[in-house]
């Protein structure tokens, strides 16, 4: 891209940053997705905002502190958009950068009322990890969702979701990013 592409992609995204809703919830709501995250094998769980077969993905995700999610890319598309948002509702969430083989890079804080909004490229590894006893995020992200499709690829370097290895290396992925954490 040239110097007026990337003054006009960096307008669009101060725009989309600055003019991206997140929806409200009630106490009641909250409540609800909390209880279905407890009761949830992943320790989460999400409200899907979109229809089905939308091309824009919008879900609140309800994470508790133990919750660990596989480390992932969303793999870069000619002509698509396949830029994941983050817009921390409530709690304080670490997004986790790692180099292409799986070293920790840097995580950036995400907290409301702080740093709230963050915006991942595809084809970037990476992986949100809770640091309060819960969080509540809005995500957004381009693209009609297809589990079949290779919309998401994951790690092969990080312990796959609902094994035995979670709990140690989720430990040990929040010490890394507590040590290279930035909230600018």
């Amino acid at each position: 891209m040239g110097c007026k592409d990337d003054a006009y992609m960096l307008i669009y995204m101060l725009y989309i940053h600055k003019h991206m809703e997140t929806p409200r919830l009630s106490l009641e709501e909250i409540k609800k997705y909390l209880l279905a995250a407890k009761n949830s094998e992943k320790h989460r769980t999400l409200k899907i905002l979109h229809q089905s077969g939308a091309e824009l993905n919008k879900t609140i995700n309800f994470m508790l502190s133990d919750t660990y999610m596989h480390p992932h890319n969303h793999p870069k598309e000619i002509g698509k958009e396949n830029i994941e948002r983050f817009r921390i509702i409530y709690g304080k969430i670490g997004v986790i950068f790692f180099e292409p083989r799986g070293t920790v890079e840097k995580c950036v804080i995400l907290e409301k009322g702080k740093k709230d909004y963050l915006e991942v490229l595809p084809g970037v590894w990476h992986v949100p990890v809770v640091f309060s006893d819960y969080a509540i995020c809005y995500e957004e992200m381009r693209g009609i969702y297809n589990p079949a499709t290779k919309q998401k690829e994951f790690a092969t370097w990080a312990p796959q979701e609902n094994s035995v290895e979670n709990a140690p290396y989720l430990s040990l992925l929040k010490k890394e990013a507590i040590e290279k954490a930035s909230e600018a």
